[in-house]
């Protein structure tokens, strides 16, 4: 990495950027939401973020889910049924 210049904004070797994602998400859909509709809709932004192809909690929400799901599964003794006859 070094220094660099985003529109107009001199930005230093080693400065810590971080972005707004909620304000831009919701100035492109707040703006002109008419682009998503008709036959050659735009790509929805909450579909991409930074390019990237997912949201950029999606992984993390997967793994925590998983976990919470084996966890509460774990809580109960699973076996084959009893015959009662």
């Amino acid at each position: 990495p070094e220094d660099d210049v985003h529109d107009g904004y001199y930005i230093p070797k080693g400065t810590i950027v971080i972005a707004n994602l909620w304000y831009g998400v919701y100035q492109a859909v707040r703006v002109r939401s008419e682009r998503f509709l008709g036959p050659n809709p735009e790509q929805d932004p909450f579909e991409i973020i930074f390019g990237f192809g997912l949201s950029a909690g999606r992984l993390l929400a997967d793994a925590s889910l998983y976990i919470t799901m084996a966890m509460c599964l774990s809580a109960f003794d699973v076996s084959l049924a009893k015959d009662d006859a």
